[in-house]
């Protein structure tokens, strides 16, 4: 692999450029917002049920529509579409303080404002997958999921750290005035993008045959159905973990908004790590069985620790283990899957793997949530992890099918 694909390179193009520094800016707003809406399902409710239907919300959707909205992507302007994202993304914190200016932030509108979020998302993601490689040369590629990884890290370790120390100093009202200002820089660049273009897609196919292409593409590819099955294995119950830390931090261990904050950005300085540990490691490296085997249970067993302990540091340092882990296997398995993909397919499989993972995540979050009333929140995120785990080494062992 050309040491192109490493590091800084994918910025030497102005066009990413320009791109990426927006995409810093809105992470940010993403990950403020995101913190934002997880104490304040808690908070209005003191509910694990509520929290974990919150959950749901923000991330059912994703799974559900991100297929559809592959297709639509891989079919039109993507400059046009991010543009579009882009609005929807500021109308997010808009809503959020117009209900409490409005005093209607109720926990209905609460969820109404997760599932219009989640729609965002589920159009942003196999989106941002398609436009970012389009942006450079396309041996630049391993450089830009590096930058995305760096990028998506730093603002998971600055930004839920400045979300739980804004919602407690200054109110919840202030900190979601962060969000909406960070949002402006997409706007602004967003008609300025220039992507490469693709083959034209044939006019005569049909949306649902393109649908279906889609899924018979990432079926029959063995490496791709392979990193789809660990991705919901693993980033199931590890992602509905860390989107439910307010659960831990306060439900736990009483830390208040302070605390969701300080084990959100743990996980970001494990995250951070990996991101930075990426771009000086061979990227063939993350590809043998065996690590990412090591690193994918190494994070399951941090995620039972972490709910198992009863002190908030050690939780906390289980959090960075966890973030770390994640990010190391998360991205080796996204630049397997790209690296194997044309380009007027990205958009569509890449909308498979957000599918997967969000839908994992889902159901995970809504199942835990739902039995822990009944058996407890550790003895159930225990023993989903445990199951998980099984399932991966079983994925994970399975011989390439000619």
């Amino acid at each position: 692999m050309s040491k192109q694909t490493k590091g800084f390179s994918a910025l030497l193009h102005p066009n990413f450029r320009r791109y990426f520094l927006a995409a810093v800016c809105a992470t940010n707003a993403t990950w403020i917002f995101r913190v934002l809406i997880a104490w304040t399902a808690w908070d209005l409710t003191q509910s694990t049920s509520f929290a974990g239907l919150v959950t749901t919300l923000m991330l059912l959707p994703v799974a559900i529509a991100s297929p559809i909205f592959g297709v639509l992507i891989d079919r039109s302007d993507p400059v046009r579409t991010y543009f579009w994202v882009s609005v929807g993304y500021l109308l997010c914190p808009l809503f959020y303080v117009a209900a409490h200016y409005f005093d209607i932030l109720q926990p209905w509108v609460l969820l109404l404002l997760a599932g219009f979020y989640s729609l965002v998302v589920a159009v942003y993601q196999p989106l941002r997958q398609s436009l970012g490689p389009r942006l450079v040369d396309p041996d630049l590629i391993g450089s830009v999921m590096v930058l995305a990884s760096l990028n998506h890290n730093t603002g998971r370790l600055v930004a839920p750290a400045v979300a739980g120390i804004g919602i407690a100093t200054l109110g919840t009202e202030i900190t979601s005035l962060m969000s909406i200002l960070l949002y402006v820089p997409s706007l602004l660049v967003a008609l300025a993008l220039a992507p490469r273009p693709v083959q034209k897609q044939n006019k005569q196919a049909r949306f649902w045959d393109d649908l279906v292409h889609g899924f018979v593409f990432a079926w029959k590819s063995w490496p791709i159905r392979q990193a789809l099955l660990l991705g919901v294995f693993t980033f199931g119950p590890l992602t509905s973990l860390s989107e439910m830390l307010v659960l831990v931090a306060d439900g736990i261990f009483s830390k208040g908004a302070d605390g969701l904050g300080l084990m959100t950005s743990c996980i970001g300085i494990g995250a951070l790590g990996a991101a930075g540990l990426q771009m000086i490691l061979d990227p063939n490296l993350l590809q043998r069985t065996w690590l990412r085997l090591t690193l994918i249970l190494l994070g399951i067993a941090s995620g039972v620790v972490m709910v198992s302990v009863s002190s908030f540091e050690i939780a906390s340092a289980c959090a960075a283990v966890l973030g770390f882990t994640g990010i190391m296997s998360a991205v080796s398995l996204q630049a397997g899957m790209q690296a194997v993909l044309p380009d007027d397919m990205r958009g569509r499989v890449m909308a498979l793997w957000m599918m997967a993972a969000s839908l994992a995540t889902a159901v995970c979050a809504l199942g835990i949530t739902t039995l822990a009333e009944f058996y407890g929140f550790a003895m159930v995120t225990q023993s989903v992890l445990v199951i998980c785990a099984i399932a991966i080494v079983t994925v994970a062992l399975i011989k390439h099918e000619g």
